[in-house]
């Protein structure tokens, strides 16, 4: 910004060349001064600007998500890290850039989660549910919105609520989601083939509680019935993962299929 800065001032000088030494002193500390200012304020943003977004890509593959992302779903990749950049350059603040790709990734997850491997159906509810807990004791509807993230504006703050290991378990998790639904897919499952299997008897939830799980699809405004329907689901989940693998996971992707 310096050599900017001079360019100009030198530019500038060639006008005043019949001044004095001392007044061409001045002179050259003024316009450095304001050229100075003005490259910080209007030039280098845009530096900034195009250096995060030629160094985006470097910094997502740091993240497993991002690289199975890429591995397993190109396409979807490559139109997101494209509006990504573009939204930088174009001077979004990088968390609402960052927010607008997770909406994107989420997308993804609801295609992938009821075709995926049990293992890693089981996987990603195991953390989800740690990740709810951790919500929903912290009070508030905040586990509410961990359920709704449709709801959220900004995911990132939500989430930046749980551990870096917390975290960290929740990508891998994700990684594992994408990659096991591309390499060992399985057909999603039927309401037919949850019948057969009896899985809904062997949860054994009293009446009460399916009747609350039947109404969790209903939107609530009331932190009581928010809280309610995050204790419900707690329950609900806490019960699946106890069933046997094969039973566990397709329940936990039938549930993403029906979501």
């Amino acid at each position: 910004m310096g050599v900017l800065a001079l360019l100009v001032t030198v530019s500038w000088l060639r006008r005043f060349e019949t001044a004095g030494a001392t007044g061409k002193r001045i002179i050259y500390f003024v316009i450095f001064a304001v050229s100075w200012t003005a490259g910080k304020s209007l030039v280098q943003p845009r530096i900034d600007r195009l250096v995060l977004a030629s160094s985006i890509e470097g910094e997502l593959l740091k993240n497993v998500t991002y690289v199975a992302l890429k591995e397993h779903e190109p396409d979807t990749y490559k139109r997101v890290l494209d509006k990504l950049e573009v939204d930088i350059k174009a001077g979004a603040i990088a968390e609402a850039a960052y927010a607008s790709m997770g909406r994107e990734f989420g997308i993804v997850l609801e295609k992938r989660l009821p075709i995926t491997s049990d293992a890693a159906a089981i996987a990603f509810m195991k953390v989800k549910t740690e990740q709810i807990k951790v919500l929903f004791d912290r009070g508030g509807d905040t586990c509410y919105l961990g359920l709704h993230p449709e709801l959220v504006q900004d995911q990132a703050k939500l989430y930046s609520r749980f551990s870096p290991a917390l975290e960290d378990a929740g990508y891998v998790a994700m990684a594992q989601v994408i990659r096991d639904a591309r390499l060992q897919p399985m057909a999603a499952v039927t309401d037919a083939q949850i019948d057969e299997t009896g899985v809904i008897d062997s949860l054994q939830l009293e009446p009460d509680v399916w009747a609350d799980v039947a109404n969790m699809d209903a939107p609530k405004a009331d932190l009581a019935l928010r809280r309610r329907d995050c204790e419900i689901w707690l329950r609900l989940q806490e019960a699946v993962l106890k069933l046997t693998e094969d039973r566990a996971g397709a329940f936990v992707r039938y549930q993403f299929a029906h979501a």
